[in-house]
């Protein structure tokens, strides 16, 4: 009668476990919480060694193609909303130089700025980056310093009491008012921030390319948008804003 309880308790068990196995490898949902937890306790020195060399292994040729030395001084990003894109610039001397382009694999929100929580809007505006997360549910992510004092001074006089946080570059394919551009894509750009370190990186956010003819914006909202815009157009200047800087071939 023992014999037969313990051969009983052991098919239970291995039923169990092959359930619990077939669970975290063919629900995804389940498998990337699972995966999420066992990396919890990830740190940005294991990241960075563990994405370093394929990512430095990918970048440096296109520093070289431009003839700047990796890492770079300082990095702009610039996020064209119309146009579901993440540049990447590089300064050299007095001039800033076109590394790469990362199409943003997901999207939410209509072309205007964030307002509030919850809108689903990506940020407008001149930006910084104040934060990595290795333990990220997208993969890998940077954090953005929005909203900033701008955001943060229209937002108190319309009297909007929570304009929204916690916006992100990050990988994977899904938005709620964040930049994703994919892992792949984000394993790069995370090593090379940390490689110039963050806090010489500047992030521009804008509707649309400024660089380029558009009709007039026919965004709805408050007296203070122009002044926005009009401050992003002039953030596009030293990038181009007549097209004259190209993207080097094969970045």
């Amino acid at each position: 009668m023992l014999k037969k309880l313990k051969i009983k308790l052991f098919v239970f068990i291995i039923i169990c476990l092959a359930s619990i196995v077939l669970l975290l490898f063919f629900v995804e949902p389940i498998r990337s919480s699972v995966v999420q937890f066992i990396r919890y306790d990830t740190t940005m020195r294991d990241s960075i060694k563990h994405y370093g060399p394929a990512a430095r292994l990918k970048l440096k040729p296109l520093f070289e193609k431009q003839s700047i030395a990796y890492p770079p001084k300082k990095l702009t990003l610039i996020g064209i909303k119309n146009e579901r894109l993440l540049e990447v610039w590089a300064s050299k001397d007095q001039q800033w130089l076109l590394i790469k382009k990362y199409p943003l694999t997901a999207f939410s929100g209509v072309l205007g700025p964030k307002l509030r929580q919850g809108d689903k809007q990506i940020p407008e505006g001149l930006y910084r980056l104040n934060a990595f997360n290795p333990n990220s549910r997208y993969h890998l992510s940077l954090r953005i310093n929005y909203p900033n004092e701008f955001d943060l001074k229209h937002a108190k006089i319309e009297k909007r009491i929570k304009p929204g946080k916690n916006i992100f570059i990050h990988g994977r394919a899904a938005s709620v008012g964040c930049l994703a551009i994919g892992d792949l894509a984000i394993e790069e750009l995370f090593v090379l921030v940390a490689d110039t370190g963050k806090e010489n990186v500047a992030v521009i956010l804008s509707p649309l390319d400024f660089r380029k003819k558009h009709k007039a914006l026919n965004i709805k909202g408050s007296s203070w948008l122009p002044q926005l815009y009009k401050n992003i157009k002039k953030a596009f200047i030293p990038f181009g804003l007549n097209g004259e800087n190209k993207l080097p071939d094969g970045a």
